[in-house]
């Protein structure tokens, strides 16, 4: 099947499948997830904000182009890899303080 970034996600707290990936990637980095520098710089620059209906998403991939200089394929490569995980499939609590590290914060 192909993974439609914006579809409807597992979790309802997410907006879309897009968020829903990434939440879960740092999951997996939280939890000793090896990436490289490249990833890093751009899930350093991978902001998160809350969508008007108060579900989680993540800043527009044509605003990480403009900080970055290029495209975050790395990281959204990378994030494809947990779109079918058992992961998406139970609600995880996931620390905003932690996943700031990680996917930046709204004030930022």
């Amino acid at each position: 099947d192909l993974i439609n970034f914006g579809a409807k996600p597992n979790d309802d707290q997410y907006l879309n499948q897009r968020a829903e990936m990434y939440f879960t990637l740092v999951d997996a980095l939280r939890k000793g997830f090896p990436i490289d520098e490249t990833v890093h710089k751009e899930l350093q620059n991978t902001l998160f904000e809350w969508s008007s209906t108060g579900k989680l998403k993540l800043i527009a991939k044509e605003d990480i182009k403009a900080v970055l200089g290029h495209s975050p394929d790395n990281s959204d490569s990378l994030a494809l890899t947990f779109a079918n995980t058992i992961y998406n499939h139970i609600k995880i609590d996931r620390p905003i303080e932690t996943t700031q590290i990680y996917l930046g914060s709204p004030e930022d």
